[in-house]
């Protein structure tokens, strides 16, 4: 065994892509110690193994209590078999159970698009150790926990408290608790709103635990991927610590999640033509449900004030922008044009953004999608105007095409090399008018 691990680990600290000879039947079984310093020391690697051959990972020996891990974290690096000890009902087996529930308790879950799909801007780029994911949308969730409905098992005079837990890659995890209830387990209520930023919802539960202060000993809990989530007022019923159904135990809930974009502000002629130092991320902010002192508060006003102007999030992917990666992630809004991309890319590689006059975005479409006929002669090049939006110019591709950041240097081949994209961009508008005028 030790000798397969030493080969493995030495597999992945070489090739950061599988190998094509590998066969499919063989597995590597390594305990949770040696699978920790795989995901430590080789994240990528680990990631990039797990596409065509099978892991697995069990408990240590050193858990002579029969106790267990989270599962999550192993999921995250694409390990495909976790195994847990099953005569230990605890949360880990809670979000074991969860996990494979939500595919009908058949045995199989397909691993998150990011880890299988090789269109994804983020395929082989995913690292759950990261605190920022540039191609990943990001989200804000409200959870407001009203009232409970016989929440402590064989008593109602209990003083319950309810923790509400995101358990994911290590940037979403946290947990915050309500306010606890004096010595009413039959209908307690609540009125505590929470908010989390999730990152990675593809492998984000959500644990409701309720707790008996009284007597600190949990009475009822519920795990659920977040993706299973249904927006809005509900009634979440509860399980046992053994993860048994509890016939009368709810939680009256209430939760939404939207998607994080961008606020522009109002008044500014920012939401007509944005500029990239006045996009402002959305950070955490209160979606509770409305409350009457909240419209009293509304309706007193005499004048309400204009509320930012909200804009989607896409991705961009720039080529040339950093000399060691082969192309980076932008975030922009629809309204974005080519200055304020050349702008958030020279910042993005820590360059002045003083200097974006010296740089063009230049704009390289394949003519079809064969790739198999791709050819210097099939790829046209044109420069985009400042004022331009890559995101509408993107939609006008009819063929696979990028874009590439290039700086405007002085030498005799750069001037040249301009002069030419500039005369064939030229002669195709040319073309396209005359082809107009007949028409007509």
């Amino acid at each position: 065994m030790a000798s397969g691990i030493s080969s493995m680990a030495a597999i992945l600290s070489a090739n950061k892509r599988p190998a094509v000879s590998a066969a499919c039947y063989q597995v590597s079984s390594v305990n949770e110690n040696t699978a920790k310093k795989l995901c430590r020391k080789s994240p990528l690697s680990l990631i990039a193994h797990t596409e065509s051959q099978i892991m697995r990972t069990y408990p240590a020996g050193m858990r002579i209590d029969s106790s267990n891990f989270n599962p999550v974290i192993f999921w995250a690096f694409g390990l495909q078999s976790v195994a847990l000890n099953y005569q230990t009902v605890d949360s880990a087996l809670h979000i074991n159970h969860a996990m494979f529930e939500q595919n009908g308790g058949c045995g199989l879950v397909p691993k998150p698009a990011v880890m299988r799909d090789r269109q994804h801007m983020m395929f082989g780029r995913f690292n759950p150790w990261d605190k920022e994911f540039d191609g990943l949308h990001a989200i804000n969730l409200t959870i407001t926990i009203i009232s409970g409905q016989y929440v402590c098992q064989n008593t109602n005079t209990g003083s319950p408290q309810v923790e509400v837990e995101v358990i994911g890659i290590p940037v979403d995890s946290s947990r915050q608790r309500t306010k606890m209830v004096q010595r009413n387990s039959l209908n307690p209520i609540w009125n505590d709103t929470f908010m989390f930023r999730v990152t990675f919802s593809d492998l984000a539960f959500l644990r409701f635990s309720v707790t008996d202060l009284g007597t600190n000993h949990l009475t009822a809990q519920r795990v659920i991927p977040l993706n299973c989530l249904r927006q809005g007022y509900r009634h979440l019923r509860l399980r046992s610590a053994q993860n048994q159904s509890l016939p009368l135990s709810t939680i009256f809930i209430y939760s939404q999640y939207e998607e994080e974009g961008i606020d522009l502000p109002v008044g500014t002629g920012a939401e007509d033509s944005p500029a990239y130092g006045s996009l402002q991320m959305v950070g955490k902010r209160s979606r509770r449900p409305p409350s009457s002192a909240d419209f009293t508060r509304l309706e007193s006003r005499d004048v309400i004030g204009s509320a930012p102007v909200r804009r989607r999030m896409f991705f961009l992917v720039i080529h040339g922008v950093v000399a060691d990666e082969p192309s980076t992630i932008l975030k922009i809004t629809q309204d974005s044009t080519a200055q304020d991309v050349i702008a958030q890319a020279l910042a993005k590689a820590n360059k002045p953004v003083d200097t974006a006059n010296d740089y063009v975005l230049i704009e390289e479409v394949q003519r079809g999608w064969d790739r198999k006929r791709l050819t210097d002669r099939n790829i046209t090049q044109r420069i985009l105007d400042p004022g331009e939006r890559p995101l509408e110019a993107q939609s006008q591709w009819k063929g696979d095409g990028r874009f590439v950041l290039k700086k405007v240097a002085d030498d005799p081949s750069s001037r040249a090399w301009m002069s030419s994209i500039r005369n064939a961009q030229k002669d195709r508008n040319r073309a396209k008018a005359m082809g107009a005028d007949m028409q007509s």
